[in-house]
């Protein structure tokens, strides 16, 4: 429970309060929090929170992350947006964009998640 309350005092922190000095050691307790109890959603959440906070490639990386988590137990939801974030981070010109919006928009077509579902 109380790595829920860390992580949601700092998504209010850091897209309410613009606080992101605030809410970086709050992410972290949460992540610390859900890696040692072997939590792979919650962590899938606090690291996609985290990922606009880091250098680009690390951003790349922990959005990855957040989507392999994502897929691997199955939160189709959840991995279809994980797509599209990660897509929208990558240059237009990389290929693995192109492939995320290519294999996002059935996903969201599907499950009725029409903000999700790429113009281009």
């Amino acid at each position: 429970m109380r790595g829920w309350a860390e992580y949601h005092w700092a998504v209010l922190l850091d897209n309410i309060g613009e606080d992101p000095a605030g809410a970086l050691p709050r992410y972290e307790t949460a992540l610390d929090i859900a890696t040692r109890t072997g939590d792979g959603y919650f962590e899938s959440y606090i690291i996609r929170h985290l990922a606009p906070h880091r250098e680009p490639a690390e951003r790349i990386a922990t959005l990855r992350r957040s989507l392999h988590l994502r897929a691997a137990l199955g939160a189709r939801p959840q991995t279809v947006a994980a797509q599209a974030l990660l897509a929208d981070n990558l240059p237009e010109d990389d290929p693995e964009r192109a492939e995320l919006i290519r294999t996002l928009r059935p996903g969201a077509e599907e499950l009725g998640i029409g903000w999700l579902v790429p113009d281009n």
